[in-house]
């Protein structure tokens, strides 16, 4: 048993979750049939005194079947979930990556006097860096003492 906890803590969390409900229901009631089949006698009392053993056989099979099946389905949904996850996983990291690799920040050389133009103009600010995003927009960081810098359109921004 140590064995399948060890190896299920190396998988993703659909394969280290618990078995589900149905799943241990069904294992159960498949138990249950067995063991009415094999040694109840409530199983002359559904089916009559005069049992054949092949019918025996084939209500046992039957069972263990079904069982087999939600057992298999339950196998599948975990995979269809653990397949969903690692997709979902590396189509974030792609965006990630995408994302930082698209926007890129330069240095001005050397700060250049500029004035903001968006609402009343606002002179006496220093251009000291350049920032284009994925889409290609500029902007332009404006410092000034006393003020706290921003990035700012380059629509908005006149250089002296």
């Amino acid at each position: 048993m140590s064995y399948l906890e060890e190896r299920a803590s190396k998988q993703p969390e659909a394969v280290k979750a618990p078995a589900t409900n149905l799943t241990l229901g069904s294992g159960f009631v498949a138990l249950i049939g067995s063991v009415v089949v094999l040694f109840n006698d409530s199983f002359k009392a559904i089916f009559g005194d005069d049992v054949s053993k092949s019918l025996k056989a084939s209500v046992l099979i039957a069972v263990i079947a079904a069982w087999a099946v939600i057992a298999a389905s339950d196998l599948f949904a975990r995979a269809i979930a653990k397949a969903a996850t690692e997709r979902a996983d590396a189509e974030k990291e792609k965006a990630k990556a995408r994302k930082s690799a698209a926007t890129k920040v330069v240095a001005l050389p050397q700060a250049v006097a500029a004035t903001k133009t968006k609402g009343p103009d606002k002179p006496g600010f220093k251009a000291v860096a350049l920032k284009i995003d994925a889409e290609e927009k500029c902007s332009i960081l404006m410092v000034k003492s006393g003020e706290a810098s921003e990035w700012v359109s380059e629509e908005d921004v006149d250089f002296q």
